[in-house]
C-alpha cells in the first residue's frame, strides 16, 4: 500500500460513516490473554463495515507495528516485559483517544492511528509472542493458543460492539471509548507481567539464521501467507451483498469469521504440541489454500459462504498460534524471541499491500457494482493462489527438518 494514499481513502471511507480501516489490534500467563485481546480485538472488525471503496480496506496500523518487530525485541529487552507493556498499552489507547478528534485528518490518522498505534501494538505483539518462552517448553503451542484465543474472543465481541458504538455515538466517540477501556483494563494487566529471566544483551537481528533452510523456508511462507491473512475478512460484506444476501448478514459472517478465527487459536495450540508445530503449519496453509480454492469461488449462497468461513476463520486464526510457535521451536529460548521477530517482520510487506492488491483486482473488474460471484474470482484465486505457495515452502522447511511423514516436528 501507498501509506499516504491509502490513509486518505480511509477517512474517506470514514467520513462517510464507514470504519473499514479500523484495526487497532493489541503478553506472561493469564494477563497475556487479556493484552492479546486489546492487541487482536480490532484486527477483525474492518470488515464489519463494509466500504464501497475497496481498495481501503488495509490494516494500516498494523505495518509500523510488524515493522518495528525487532526494535520492540531490543526495547523490550532493556525495559522489561512489565514497562514494555505498558508502554504499549499507553501508547494504543492515547492514539485511539485522540484519533477521535482527527477523524477528518488524514495527517492526524496517520500519525495516531498508524505510527502510534503501530508502535504499541508492536511492543504488545512481541511481549505476547516471546514471554511465554520464558515459562514452557513442551506446552509452548497450548500456551500460545490459550494466550491468543483472548485475541479471538474480543475480536468476536468488538466487531459487533465498534458496529452498535458508531451507531448510536458516531465514529470520533467509538474512538475515544475504545482507547479508555484500552487505558482502564490493559495498565492493570500489564502491570502483572513477570518476566523469569532477562537476556539483555540478545542480539537485535540475527541473519545467521537464514542460514538454517528450514527456517529460511518458514520464513518466506509466513511471508506469503500474511498476503492472505485479511482478504477474506474484508471483502465478506462485500461479496455477501453482490451475491443477494443484506448487509446485516454480511456482518453476521464477519463477526462468524472472527468466532472461528478464536476457535482456531484455541485448537491449533494443542495441536502444535501433539503432532508438532511445522505439521501443524503446514495443515493450517493447506487448509487456507482449500477453502480459497475450492470453496469460496464458488460460494454463491449462504450455506457455502458458512462453510467456508468457518474454515478459512480456523485457519486464519492457526496462523497466529502455529507461525510463532514454529519459530521457538528452531531454537533455544535465548535465541527464540528474535527468531520469531525476525519471521513476523517478515509479513510487513503482505499487511502492506495484500489486502489492496485484491481491493484493486476486485476495482479492476468493477465487482463491488455487480451482483455475481464472478468477478470477484481473480482476487479470491490470488489469494488462495498464495496460500497455496505459502504451504509450498512450509512443506520444504518441514522435510528440511525431517523427512519421515509421520514424524512430529
Amino acid at each position: 500500500m501507498s501509506t499516504s494514499t491509502t490513509t486518505t481513502t480511509a477517512v474517506t471511507a470514514t467520513t462517510e460513516h464507514e470504519l473499514q480501516d479500523y484495526s487497532h489490534s493489541s503478553a506472561t500467563e493469564p494477563d497475556d490473554r487479556h493484552l492479546q485481546t486489546e492487541q487482536l480485538d480490532a484486527l477483525n472488525t474492518g470488515g464489519v463495515q463494509d466500504s464501497d471503496n475497496v481498495a481501503s480496506a488495509i490494516p494500516d496500523d498494523q505495518s509500523p507495528g510488524l515493522a518495528f518487530g525487532l526494535a520492540s525485541v531490543r526495547l523490550t529487552r532493556l525495559v522489561g516485559a512489565r514497562l514494555g507493556a505498558v508502554a504499549g498499552v499507553t501508547l494504543l489507547g492515547v492514539a485511539q483517544v485522540l484519533s477521535g478528534f482527527t477523524t477528518s485528518q488524514v495527517g492526524g490518522l496517520f500519525g495516531l492511528s498508524g505510527v502510534m498505534v503501530g508502535l504499541g501494538m508492536s511492543l504488545l505483539y512481541t511481549i505476547n509472542n516471546t514471554l511465554p518462552t520464558q515459562y514452557f517448553s513442551s506446552k509452548l503451542g497450548t500456551a500460545n493458543g490459550l494466550i491468543k484465543f483472548g485475541g479471538g474472543i474480543g475480536a468476536t465481541v468488538l466487531a459487533i460492539v465498534v458496529e452498535l458504538l458508531i451507531e448510536r455515538v458516531g465514529i470520533p466517540w467509538t474512538f475515544r471509548i475504545i482507547g479508555f477501556i484500552t487505558l482502564s483494563t490493559g495498565i492493570p494487566a500489564a502491570l502483572l507481567l513477570k518476566e523469569r529471566t532477562r537476556g539483555r544483551n540478545a542480539p537485535f537481528l540475527e541473519l545467521a539464521m537464514f542460514r538454517n533452510p528450514a527456517y529460511t523456508a518458514v520464513f518466506i511462507a509466513a511471508a506469503l501467507g500474511a498476503f492472505t491473512l485479511f482478504t477474506p475478512p474484508y471483502f465478506l460484506p462485500l461479496i455477501a451483498r453482490s451475491v443477494g444476501l443484506s448487509s446485516t448478514t454480511g456482518a453476521g459472517l464477519v463477526a462468524g469469521f472472527n468466532a472461528c478465527t478464536a476457535i482456531g487459536r484455541l485448537v491449533s495450540g494443542p495441536t502444535c504440541d501433539r503432532i508438532g508445530p511445522t505439521n501443524t503449519f503446514l495443515i493450517t496453509m493447506l487448509l487456507s489454500a482449500v477453502s480459497m480454492l475450492a470453496i469460496w469461488p464458488f460460494s454463491s449462497n449462504l450455506p457455502l459462504l458458512a462453510v467456508f468461513v468457518v474454515l478459512n476463520g480456523i485457519a486464519n486464526g492457526s496462523f497466529f498460534v502455529t507461525m510463532p510457535t514454529v519459530a521457538a521451536a528452531m531454537f533455544s529460548p535465548e535465541r527464540a524471541p528474535v527468531a520469531m521477530s525476525q519471521a513476523v517482520t517478515g509479513w510487513t510487506v503482505g499487511y502492506l499491500v495484500g489486502p489492496p492488491i485484491a481491493g484493486y483486482l476486485i476495482q479492476a473488474t468493477a465487482a463491488e457494482s455487480k451482483s455475481s460471484l464472478d468477478p470477484y474470482r481473480p482476487a479470491i484465486f490470488y489469494a488462495g493462489g498464495l496460500a497455496l505457495v505459502s504451504a509450498v515452502f512450509v512443506l520444504i522447511g518441514r522435510m528440511a527438518m525431517e523427512r519421515k511423514v509421520l514424524k512430529r516436528v
